[in-house]
């Protein structure tokens, strides 16, 4: 077979495993979970609102333009429309596996710019099984279109001797930061790799000007949005960096990140991939050619080391960069090696640096195709517990059938009093049940893989709460209206309680052993949530401040479906009363319908 078929055949087989692996399980956590926040937030909100309003507005989030948003507009909208939100979210995340792929072959190209074929397929081969890359694949995460930004952009400088080539490398750095503002992070490498020589000035001030009208023209919103949010790129330093040296972690003398940088760089590189790079740093000539890529990772090493928090995926391009060294690293060594012995010797490095990459990755991947731990869960608790009933959950990724059940999460289950967890049908613990908690016994395990610690314990209290409905009280006030409406027993008469304070006040003849107060509202969306204070006088007539726990989440759209909507609160303690009062300080008008008061039996 001709040399060249051959590369280019081994290069769609390398191409096709990346797809394969970032492709694979792209819905995982979608089926039985409210969605990622992040996603949610961000991306696919933004997004959708734009396809409601007719709006380009893509909605500034801190560290992100917007440009993102307009990429995957019709990806989103079309899996919306296809498979509602689960399509939205696939949709989305389809956007960002597709770049992955993209850059697996822009490393392969990267790198043959420099090197040999093989050298180069080991670098797009090591991309396509990197677990960093693999997994960013798997969510919405314009982290990854900025490394595809990041390789291009190495590329282009790589051949620039015109002021066409200047000119793209600035536009590619401005659509990077557009995306998001971690692509600041590759004007190093149009810094760098347009240098040295007697047009250098002209040509980083070509680039300068492109990269700035590039941002504009990708990112118009985030200019527009300066003033009320400095279009999110002041907010993104306060939240990593902290707002002044008072609240950074590095000046006042604690750890930094930079421990998690480098444990991020062994997790996408491994150590034999990173024993590479560095050899490309010593052995490599002309080492000017290192520079580009050396640029891009020590700048962000310095820029994330003293975060008080970074994630994995600020370090994608940077993680593209050190692969790119490490194919330099490779060919240098095998440059070395006696030809005789030379295709031993590249086998031998490229199973030591493929072999554990690709067998995590594949795990990743195989991961995300079957049914999550979340998922087994949710299964568990359709199966063997009839709706309706209110769950508690430790994880965001629980999600039954809102129908039937409805969920308060994330919530430290093990951190709740007991008289309140008694009140849920099931709560749902990340990993086993500690010792020390008698009031709870676990239904069932969810256990992936022997051996370890089981996922999840779906936990049942041993002690439900017997409750019945208090007596009619002897006196119903309110501050407006009629408030007997809201304790007739019909959700169709309401209370409108009015805009500003507002004050409930029941009185019975007899003391009542409260224990909980459930409050139903109308459909109006200014009806809830409310922040209600509550405070009531036992036998003795002493007047106190009643502590409480909501037990059902906090947005309306939480709440399970068919359900009328408001607030159950768990008094803690438990509270003989012969005097209840429901306090707001103010807000927008609302309507009770119903204000149930139960004691113990």
């Amino acid at each position: 077979m001709d040399r060249d078929v051959r590369t280019a055949t081994l290069l769609a087989g390398v191409v096709a495993a990346a797809a394969v692996l970032r492709f694979s399980g792209i819905g995982h956590h979608l089926a039985h979970d409210p969605m990622d926040f992040d996603e949610m937030n961000n991306f696919v909100e933004p997004i959708l609102k734009m396809w409601r309003t007719g709006s380009p507005d893509p909605t500034v989030y801190s560290g992100y333009p917007g440009f993102f948003n307009w990429i995957a507009f019709l990806p989103v909208v079309a899996g919306q429309r296809l498979a509602g939100s689960y399509g939205a979210y696939v949709g989305g995340r389809a956007v960002v596996a597709a770049f992955g792929v993209v850059n697996v072959w822009l490393t392969y190209r990267v790198c043959r710019a420099f090197v040999g074929p093989g050298a180069a397929l080991l670098g797009a081969a090591l991309m396509a099984v990197s677990r960093g890359p693999v997994r960013a694949a798997h969510a919405i995460t314009p982290d990854v279109l900025v490394a595809t930004a990041a390789l291009a952009i190495l590329l282009v400088v790589r051949r620039a001797s015109t002021r066409r080539g200047w000119a793209a490398a600035g536009v590619l750095c401005g659509l990077a930061t557009a995306v998001k503002y971690t692509g600041l992070l590759t004007a190093p490498v149009v810094a760098v790799g347009l240098g040295p020589g007697p047009d250098r000035r002209r040509a980083l001030a070509t680039a300068a000007i492109a990269g700035l009208l590039a941002f504009g023209a990708a990112a118009p919103y985030a200019l527009l949005a300066r003033g009320s949010m400095g279009t999110g790129f002041e907010h993104s330093v306060r939240h990593y960096f902290g707002d002044d040296a008072t609240e950074n972690r590095v000046l006042q003398g604690r750890s930094g990140s930079l421990g998690d940088v480098a444990n991020y760089f062994v997790f996408d590189v491994g150590y034999a991939g990173l024993a590479l790079a560095v050899l490309a740093l010593v052995l490599h000539r002309p080492r000017r050619d290192l520079l580009p890529a050396l640029a891009l990772v020590a700048t962000t090493i310095v820029a994330t080391a003293p975060a008080n928090k970074v994630y994995p995926r600020h370090l994608l391009s940077a993680t593209a960069f050190t692969i790119v060294l490490a194919a330099l690293g490779f060919d240098a060594v095998m440059a070395r090696t006696p030809a005789a012995a030379r295709s031993i010797g590249a086998a031998a490095v490229g199973l030591l640096v493929l072999v554990p990459a690709a067998r995590e990755a594949g795990s990743m991947a195989w991961t995300y195709r079957g049914p999550t731990p979340a998922d087994q869960a949710v299964a568990w608790v359709e199966t063997h517990l009839p709706g309706p009933r209110l769950l508690a959950s430790a994880v965001e990724t629980f999600a039954p059938d809102p129908r039937r059940f409805e969920v308060r999460a994330p919530v430290p289950v093990f951190d709740l009093a007991p008289e309140v967890r008694a009140h849920y049908d099931a709560l749902i613990a990340a990993g086993p049940i500690p010792k020390g908690h008698p009031d709870l016994e676990a239904a069932a395990e969810i256990c992936t893989a022997r051996g370890v610690p089981c996922e999840f314990t779906i936990l049942r209290p041993v002690a439900p709460p017997r409750l019945s409905p208090a007596a009619r009280p002897v006196r119903v006030e309110g501050n407006a209206g009629d408030p007997r409406s809201a304790l007739d027993g019909d959700p169709a008469t309401v209370w409108l309680a009015p805009a500003g304070p507002t004050s409930l006040v029941l009185q019975w003849s007899e003391p009542q052993p409260v224990v909980r107060v459930e409050v139903d509202v109308d459909d109006r969306e200014s009806s809830w949530p409310q922040p209600i204070v509550w405070e009531g006088a036992g036998p003795d007539g002493v007047e106190r401040s009643l502590a409480a726990e909501v037990l059902r989440p906090a947005r309306t759209r939480r709440q399970r479906e068919g359900s009328p909507h408001g607030q159950a609160y768990v008094l803690t303690p438990a509270a003989s009363l012969l005097e209840l009062r429901l306090l707001r300080s103010g807000g927008e008008a609302w309507g009770l319908a119903e204000v149930r008061v139960l004691c113990a039996r």
